[in-house]
């Protein structure tokens, strides 16, 4: 594979992996309108409103996937969901993720936006490749920069962000190093840059400089 190709890999990989907020294995019940807990914080345990998230673990595939929260209260997310739920009693192995968002529209996964939700969107550019050692098998080191673009509803998707670019931050955190395939990648900044409108959305641009390391085989 190319560096490209290895790069943008582990870089993906990582994202998809963060978590705003995670419960799992945890007791839920489902009303008309959220899910309920018995015991716990949903305010303490970090879900926020504007945040997208994503359930598994019901009986019922109605209640699981993807909604909205709308309102947080410490026993109760009140959410906005397509095709809307259905009442159901407590089950001990479901999981609420908030993490990136689902809608991801990368060059190999043309998803479409939809109006109401987040969505991300990457583009990843070397800006240079150079020789770090010399002779039959030399170093090239490659240095480049991924932007990752979030998107959000600018009615209730800010302080949403806010939360998911922290956790992006500390996934990407520089000197970190990444590795995908063997192919290590290492991380030298990340930055946010000022929001800015986009039609429907509000766009949060954000930066990761990176630098990797491949063999020459000639």
């Amino acid at each position: 594979m190319s560096i490209d190709h290895n790069v943008r890999a582990a870089l993906r990989q990582t994202a998809q992996g963060v978590s705003k907020a995670t419960l799992t294995a945890v007791t839920v019940s489902v009303v008309s309108d959220g899910y309920k807990r018995s015991s716990g914080s949903f305010i303490t345990d970090g879900y926020g409103v504007g945040d997208e998230l994503y359930v598994t673990g019901f009986s019922n595939a109605k209640n699981n996937g993807v909604s909205m929260i709308k309102v947080v209260t410490a026993d109760k997310l009140t959410v906005d969901k397509e095709g809307g739920l259905a009442p159901q009693a407590a089950g001990a192995s479901v999981t609420l993720l908030v993490g990136l968002p689902r809608i991801r529209v990368w060059d190999n996964r043309k998803e479409e936006p939809v109006v109401g939700r987040p969505f991300v969107r990457d583009t990843l550019h070397i800006a240079e490749s150079r020789a770090t050692s010399l002779g039959p098998r030399k170093r090239i080191q490659h240095e480049g920069v991924w932007f990752l673009d979030l998107f959000v509803p600018p009615d209730i998707g800010m302080l949403a962000a806010d939360g998911l670019v922290g956790a992006l931050r500390l996934a990407f955190s520089p000197g970190s190093e990444l590795t995908y395939t063997g192919q290590r990648v290492m991380l030298r900044r990340f930055t946010r840059s000022n929001p800015v409108p986009s039609g429907k959305w509000t766009q949060i641009p954000l930066t990761v400089k990176f630098t990797a390391n491949t063999i020459n085989p000639t």
